[in-house]
């Protein structure tokens, strides 16, 4: 069964990586400090958390260039279509989720320039926006752009989107700059890259046996839990510890702020946990609890989202939820967090699958000036 169908091998790598974005965001519960109320810190918990975020959003561009796999045949109107689709949906949802926040303010008289400024800054900008989880699909679509760019590009072509694509990085990393999360697109187009890249040994994948498959993920995954805890430096510099925007008083990576750590670490830890999610998909794509997975696979859009909105409220939560609550450690609580959300989605489905069609609709209207003229007679 080749990784290039539509069926178990990339829908149960990409539901596995689902599933773990829902999990780990469950876990800030138990410990981000501006959650908890009573200061409690679960380090189980952060452990779990720190090593899902050392490879787990790589996972997700390194999937995504798998299934581009038609990249050098699609027209550049294609690839603008499915970006500003991308771009779209993530501006519809902010303002759905920012609605609330509108609501609030009007009631304590806020000043309207505020308000305006919170809800128009993300969709002017690409940053900052009321539902966090769309920074990813903001950063993909500029990643796919980048990439059908790269592609079409003689050398001295590809040498300068890199050089800009670093360059952007770093000064993001530096500045914190977040436009259109500029900080993402090098490591974004790397792991993308080496995704679509990956599709050509797709038969060395099909032959080997589910045994030595297995053997493969394992000895990767051993690889990973020693070397994600080493990984607490700056970009080129593995002695010094970094800050990080993303609430913790410990390092960890956190692509959404553009701290990575220790560059070779960062890329040793994200490739081996993004091979062992590939490696393990294709061990169990041929067993029953694998159709559960791809269909979380193939419904990860709309289950980001919905997790999204969750996340708006895990703060309310926490207050509320005592660390180890009835003697049950948090890492096993956030897995029943994580069965809820999964029962939810199809209540929540209908309405995200026509935002995907506003979407759509938008998205072509925008591009009508890229409609191929018709053939002169």
């Amino acid at each position: 069964m080749a990784l290039t169908e539509r069926n178990e091998a990339i829908d149960v790598t990409r539901g596995l990586a689902m599933l773990l974005v829902i999990y780990g965001h469950t876990l800030e519960m138990f410990f981000m400090p501006f959650m908890r109320i009573d200061h409690a810190f679960d380090f189980l918990a952060f452990e779990i958390y720190r090593l899902i975020y050392s490879f787990h959003m790589p996972a997700f561009y390194f999937i995504s260039g798998m299934t581009a796999t038609n990249l050098t045949a699609r027209p550049f109107r294609k690839i603008l279509a499915t970006a500003f689709t991308l771009i779209i949906l993530a501006d519809l949802v902010h303002l759905l989720g920012v609605c609330p926040y509108i609501y609030m303010k009007l009631h304590d008289g806020a000043p309207i320039i505020e308000i305006v400024r919170t809800v128009i800054r993300p969709i002017v900008a690409g940053w900052d926006f009321s539902i966090v989880v769309l920074w990813f699909l903001v950063s993909l679509a500029i990643v796919q752009i980048l990439a059908w760019l790269l592609v079409h590009s003689n050398l001295a072509g590809k040498v300068l989107i890199w050089v800009v694509a670093v360059a952007v990085f770093l000064l993001s990393h530096y500045d914190n700059k977040l436009y259109f999360q500029a900080q993402s697109w090098a490591v974004g187009m790397v792991f993308f890259m080496a995704g679509w890249g990956a599709m050509r040994y797709d038969r060395f994948a099909k032959g080997q046996p589910r045994g030595l498959l297995l053997l493969y993920g394992c000895l990767i995954l051993a690889a990973l839990f020693f070397s994600y805890p080493l990984n607490r430096g700056c970009l080129f510099d593995s002695t010094t510890t970094c800050s990080t925007a993303a609430g913790t008083k410990f390092f960890l990576v956190h692509l959404l702020y553009g701290r990575i750590g220790f560059v070779p670490l960062f890329f040793f830890t994200a490739f081996a946990g993004t091979g062992a999610l590939v490696f393990i998909a294709l061990t169990i794509r041929e067993t029953r609890v694998a159709s559960a997975i791809a269909w979380v696979g193939r419904n990860t859009l709309g289950l980001l989202i919905l997790n999204g909105f969750v996340l708006r409220i895990e703060g309310t939560l926490a207050k509320r939820i005592p660390i180890n609550p009835l003697g049950v450690p948090s890492a096993v609580w956030s897995v029943l967090f994580v069965v809820a959300q999964l029962a939810v989605f199809p209540i929540s489905k209908p309405v995200l699958t026509k935002l995907h069609e506003w979407s759509r609709h938008l998205s072509d209207l925008l591009l009508v000036r890229f409609e191929p003229s018709p053939p002169v007679k």
